[in-house]
């Protein structure tokens, strides 16, 4: 009996050898990948002296605002606008403008232009909306306004100043940005929307009654303390981005960014998040960028990209006489009762 034991130990020892000559060769070949990912030198040059961001005007008058206690929805919350005195001048505002100026841009690696010598402004302390088919540009604009690339040519400016004078972590901290795909932890929606920053509980909480998170987690039993699985895999596409809009306005910041954030929310709480953020955040410059039609057809200035190109900029109703692009979108989406009751 107890050869049958050594032999079975020994057994043993030879198939955990047999195992790490299986598994070794695909050790060293994800080594390598990861070594070349390691390796990889970063495209973006850090300017040896960087301009200074002003954030003192972002965070003027936050500390200030009201917490709203009692009510759960993003539409009761719309009620509520942060305190900020900011006695800015319209040569301020213009300042403040994220310009645009015959700006051209292809990806590494591909021959094709993602962006063709286009200019415009987002105004600041307004909501500007993106819209174009998919692969018009819409996320490339964003990724070059927050220096995740360079501009082949042209420039973009923010504060009257070339982005590419600041440094990366002033520039990255100036804006709540809510992307494409949301992040999700396993942790608690709570700490989800905190995302490891110094903010305070009545913070987070405001935040999540504007992003209307408090509805779908008043009804879990741990409500905004309940743990989500990895990656959001317990919650609907709609319910992490709830969380993701919370996360990013959560932040104190003068510019705001949502990247298609608003696809998977059902058309009511669309229009409650939106109302609520062009209430709360009147001084505050909102950038949405967006597929659907109804998610933007409120905001003050929409620019409509087609193959990398301005097709149209102004208002809904602007771009109605004036952009046949935006019109074939608005015909594709939307009846025609629909559009004369707007």
């Amino acid at each position: 009996m107890a050869v049958l034991q050594y032999v079975a130990q020994i057994l043993a020892a030879f198939t955990t050898i047999s195992m790490i000559f299986v598994f070794l060769p695909r050790a060293m070949a994800s080594g390598k990948r990861l070594n070349e990912v390691l390796l990889t030198e970063n495209s973006i040059v850090e300017p040896e002296n960087p301009v200074k961001i002003n954030s003192n005007i972002s965070l003027q008058g936050y500390n200030n605002y009201t917490i709203l206690k009692n009510t759960d929805s993003a539409t009761k919350n719309s009620d509520l606008k942060y305190n900020l005195s900011l006695n800015e001048t319209d040569q301020d505002l213009k300042i403040k403008d994220i310009i645009f100026q015959n700006v051209s841009f292809s990806y590494p690696n591909s021959k094709e232009l993602a962006l063709e010598d286009i200019s415009f402004k987002i105004p600041h302390k307004m909501t500007t909306a993106i819209i174009g088919s998919t692969g018009s540009g819409k996320t490339t604009i964003l990724n070059l306004i927050l220096r995740m690339y360079d501009v082949k040519n042209g420039k973009i400016l923010i504060q009257d100043e070339d982005i590419r004078n600041y440094s990366l972590e002033d520039l990255h901290n100036f804006f709540g940005y809510a992307p494409q795909k949301p992040v999700i932890f396993n942790d608690t929606i709570f700490e989800n929307i905190r995302f490891g920053r110094d903010i305070s509980e009545d913070e987070v909480i405001q935040a999540a009654r504007i992003a209307a998170v408090y509805d779908f987690a008043l009804k879990m039993e741990g409500g905004l303390y309940t743990v989500v699985a990895e990656s959001g895999t317990n919650l609907s596409g709609g319910q992490k981005q709830r969380i993701s809009i919370a996360r990013a306005i959560a932040q104190k910041k003068d510019y705001y960014i949502f990247d298609d954030t608003f696809s998977a929310l059902d058309f009511k709480t669309d229009l409650n998040i939106r109302t609520a953020l062009q209430k709360v955040f009147t001084d505050s410059t909102i950038i949405i960028i967006a597929q659907r039609v109804s998610t933007i057809i409120h905001a003050e200035n929409i620019i409509v990209l087609d193959d990398g190109r301005i097709a149209g900029i102004g208002s809904h109703a602007d771009l109605m006489e004036s952009c046949e692009i935006y019109q074939n979108i608005v015909h594709s989406q939307l009846s025609d009762k629909d559009i004369e009751r707007i």
